[in-house]
């Protein structure tokens, strides 16, 4: 694989495909070692070309990028065709809750801008996961200090619809 433009290595970042029709992936984040490393916050979005063996034109989302570095990150594909992206630290640190962002944030494909959304009560850093239920909530759950105290079934968490929905670039959204 090739560097995604200046971005020469960004382990532990993440990609997710927005709009498989024409072959749009976003991919966010991530730092330049697996463990004890600065996080970016290098985004990117990655069109694939429509004739085989041809390069891919990539796009650096430079003053639209995401608000925090980001290593170890979920992104969910929601239904409105959003980019859902939570479960992060700014600085890669396996095993451990410091320097998590606890501010997930959401890309909108159609302005190619992340937006900041209400802060979750409870790190995701590695090893956590989000996934896309079918009643469009996102369930987020595990990550970081599992040598101590493994998270439960009590700390799962689940953003609602509601959550999706923005005025005035502010979220409504309980957590």
């Amino acid at each position: 694989a090739d560097p995604r433009g200046k971005d020469t290595d960004s382990m532990n970042g993440n990609a997710v495909m927005y709009d498989a029709l024409i072959g749009k992936i976003l991919t966010v984040g991530g730092a330049k070692d697996y463990n004890d490393a600065p996080a970016t916050n290098a985004t990117y979005v990655t069109t694939l070309p429509s004739e085989p063996f041809s390069m891919p034109h990539i796009q650096e989302l430079k003053g639209k990028g995401m608000k925090y570095p980001r290593a170890y990150a979920s992104s969910v594909l929601l239904p409105t065709g959003e980019v859902f992206i939570t479960g992060v630290a700014t600085y890669a640190k396996q095993w451990a809750d410091v320097n998590a962002t606890l501010v997930p944030g959401m890309f909108n494909p159609d302005t190619l801008a992340f937006a900041s959304l209400a802060e979750m009560p409870i790190p995701r850093t590695y090893h956590s996961v989000a996934v896309l239920l079918s009643d469009a909530t996102v369930l987020t759950g595990e990550g970081g200090l599992c040598w101590q105290k493994c998270l439960g079934p009590e700390d799962v968490t689940r953003q609602p619809p509601a959550a999706w929905i923005t005025t005035n670039n502010t979220v409504n959204c309980e957590f």
